[in-house]
């Protein structure tokens, strides 16, 4: 499997507009998955993101990845691509912890500065 993550303000109108499916609060809570379909394809999507906005990872097979990665950009609400660097600039803004950077083995959920909500949606 591989992931591609399509996360920010705009990236609902983006995931909508790919799978026609219901992506609102109430149907697609933070943290939970479902399956979809990306243009007759399965897709494994899972509402969680790094950057303080809305976002989804798509999970979708590896020999698949190139076509699902172009489909994204040919949307009609095409994202803009960005590298690891910015989606961490943007974590380390927003205060979530990356493990194996703020949180290692040996740091509590306090320790490594961890809010209740948080510490729970790692679970």
């Amino acid at each position: 499997m591989s992931t591609l993550a399509v996360m920010g303000s705009r990236s609902r109108d983006c995931v909508t507009g790919l799978t026609g499916a219901d992506l609102s609060k109430a149907t697609f809570a933070i943290a939970t998955w479902q399956d979809l379909h990306v243009r007759h394809r399965p897709v494994r999507a899972q509402r969680i993101t790094y950057v303080g906005e809305v976002g989804w990872e798509l999970h979708v097979q590896t020999e698949c990845v190139q076509r699902e990665f172009e489909t994204i950009l040919a949307a009609p609400q095409a994202p803009r691509l960005c590298g690891s660097m910015a989606v961490d600039g943007c974590r380390t803004e927003e205060g979530f912890r990356r493990w194996g950077h703020k949180v290692v083995l040996f740091d509590s959920p306090v320790e490594g500065g961890l809010r209740i909500g948080q510490f729970c949606a790692w679970l």
